[in-house]
Order: structure tokens, then sequence, then C-alpha cells
């Protein structure tokens, strides 16, 4: 099975392909998509669907699609939030135009799925885990943390909401 995880911004965006075949996971690919400041937002979530749909034709057939989900903390809320989750909702959303299987995963649910408790730990451990992630950018490990916590089927409900 082919999974792809999905680590949304605005302004970088991470996409990992996991396969998964006999209890064995193998990363394909990574890609961590940059927009331009400059951009307006439309021609920057353009990009981003772009890249999203490009990625998911080049492995096809896809199996699931997980996407990060992100929680606010505190009262530090600005623009940033919004640009996020217009980056979220594209993600979610070009995903389930391509599959059935769509999850949302917390943070947590993705370091416990790898096993780790820190991001940095998780990090090395992708990198340990996948040599073709090597010089994979943090999106792009973030990503392959959430497909690994697709493939493992760790608390990610199907289709979770979010408050859009």
């Amino acid at each position: 099975m082919i999974i792809l995880g999905i680590d949304p911004g605005i302004a970088d965006l991470g996409i990992a392909v996991l396969r998964v075949e006999q209890g064995k996971r193998i990363a394909l690919d990574t890609m961590r998509l940059h927009t331009s400041p400059s951009g307006t937002d439309l021609e920057r979530l353009s990009w981003l669907v772009g890249g999203i749909r490009s990625m998911i034709g080049a492995w096809q057939p896809v199996g699931a699609i997980g996407v990060e989900s992100y929680c606010w903390q505190g009262a530090k809320r600005s623009a940033n939030e919004n640009a996020f989750r217009l980056s979220w909702a594209v993600g979610f959303l070009s995903g389930a135009l391509m599959t059935e299987t769509l999850f949302e995963v917390t943070r947590n649910e993705a370091l416990r799925a790898v096993g780790c408790r820190t991001e940095q730990g998780a990090s090395r451990l992708m990198r340990a885990m996948h040599p073709s992630a090597a010089k994979a950018s943090q999106h792009e490990l973030d990503a392959l943390m959430v497909a690994h916590c697709v493939a493992a089927r760790e608390g990610a409900p199907k289709l979770r909401r979010m408050g859009l």
C-alpha cells in the first residue's frame, strides 16, 4: 500500500510517500513545497494544490493519505493561523479527491507512532530508518512521521473534523 503524509503550511509544505508491504515501511519520496511570500494567498495555495496533486499522481494508486493537524496553543493567534488552516484545507481536500481513506493526525499521534517523545528524536529516527530521507527538510520528515502514523493506524480516525 502507498501512503502519503502531508505536513501542511502556507510557506512550506512537506509531502512524504511511504510504501508498506509485508510489514515493512519504505520511504519512496519526499518533497518540500515552498511558496514565495510575495505571492498572493491564491497564488500560493494554487502552487500547493499543484504540488500535492502531482505527487499523488506520480504515486498512484494511493491507498491512504494523512494530513497533520495543528493545535494553536495559547492566545497567539494571527494571520498565520488562517493561512495554516487554508493550507490544511488544501491538503485535506486534495487528498479527498484522490482517495477515500483520509486521516487527520496530530503531532503527538505521529510521535507516538514512531515511538519518540520529541520532534528531534523522531527526525533522527526517520533519517536512520530511511536513508533516502537523509537530506530531507523538517517539513518532509514531519510528513514522513504522519505517513508512519497512518500505516500504524495509531489513533488516527478517518475524517476527524477540524474547526475551519
